[in-house]
């Protein structure tokens, strides 16, 4: 079921932390010290990951749906173009310094989908971010 701005503003501290959720992947995190914070799920190679996408009051219902569509788009364009992580097993006794080459060739090499994924959103894939010092505070 959708939130309204109602249930969102009266959202209560219950002494642990409870989630509520919205639409689309969309939920409201709310902690146990007060702390409302908007957080968009999703799913990154297999994977179930939580992106937050700042704090209420200062991001309102209706901004946080604006953010998770941008971010569902961002996320949905760049799904095709996941690297799967190779495992040093695969890469034999030379792991370590092949992994740190094909790193950096890796990032040097970003195509301009991957790069404006995180030049938008500040964030790699599966990174959670805490959006300001408002919410790092409280939390």
């Amino acid at each position: 079921m959708a939130l309204s701005e109602m249930t969102v503003r009266h959202a209560r501290i219950t002494g642990n932390d409870y989630t509520l959720g919205d639409s689309d992947g969309l939920t409201l995190n709310v902690t146990a010290r007060g702390g409302k914070v908007w957080l968009f799920r999703y799913y990154w190679a297999g994977k179930q990951k939580r992106m937050s996408l700042g704090c209420y009051p200062q991001i309102s219902l209706k901004e946080a749906r604006t953010r998770r569509d941008d971010a569902r788009a961002l996320v949905g364009e760049s799904a095709e173009d996941v690297m799967l992580p190779v495992s040093s097993a695969m890469l034999g006794p030379h792991a370590s310094s092949t992994l740190s080459a094909n790193g950096r060739s890796f990032v040097g090499g970003m195509d301009e989908q991957a790069t404006g994924m995180i030049q938008a959103l500040g964030v790699w894939p599966g990174q959670v971010r805490l959006g300001t010092e408002e919410c790092q505070r409280v939390l």
